[in-house]
């Protein structure tokens, strides 16, 4: 019977599930652009998580917490991973809250430049879309994005005379 308690507490509280694969994406988005926020160590959080309780405490999940210190020992092969988790999580929460702060304002900034006519529509849309890109978590790169102009590609003939296929090797030929 006592087992049995066991596992049906590991089901519930082994169930941590972090970041779903999209939220992890836009994570390593906002660390590569240097926007990430750590709140919580992740590495802190696994090794909280070696001791009673301890990553959950930690990560803010204070029931968790209290169930994993009456599991103890057992709770040690679920809680380091539950720790880093909850981490993760709080630091793509705190991440996404920063970014949008910091939008915000120069956004609000870039619509104060626009209202008092020291900048015209062309520049804040270009301006506006520079601020977008700066606070998305996909890396957008801003040579494709521009108007560009794409020359055809050199013919292989000259003197704008229609080319002709050498039937051996297959080579271009004019006449």
């Amino acid at each position: 019977m006592k087992l049995i308690i066991i596992f049906v507490i590991i089901l519930i509280t082994g169930c941590a599930s972090g970041l779903n694969s999209m939220q992890r994406q836009e994570l390593l988005g906002y660390e590569s652009k240097g926007l990430a926020i750590e709140e919580k160590s992740t590495a802190t959080a696994t090794a909280l998580g070696l001791l009673p309780g301890g990553g959950s405490f930690y990560t803010r999940n204070y029931g968790l917490g209290v169930l994993n210190l009456l599991v103890w020992p057992y709770s040690v092969l679920w809680d380091p991973i539950s720790g880093f988790n909850g981490a993760q999580e709080i630091n793509y929460h705190a991440t996404l809250a920063n970014c949008s702060k910091l939008k915000n304002s120069e956004m609000s900034d870039l619509d104060t430049l626009l209202m008092a006519k020291q900048i015209d529509v062309t520049e804040y849309t270009i301006k506006k879309h520079t601020i977008e890109n700066k606070y998305s978590s996909i890396y957008v790169n801003n040579s494709l994005t521009e108007n560009t102009h794409v020359s055809p590609s050199p013919s292989p003939t000259t003197n704008n005379q229609p080319s002709k296929t050498d039937s051996v090797n297959g080579k271009f030929t004019s006449d």
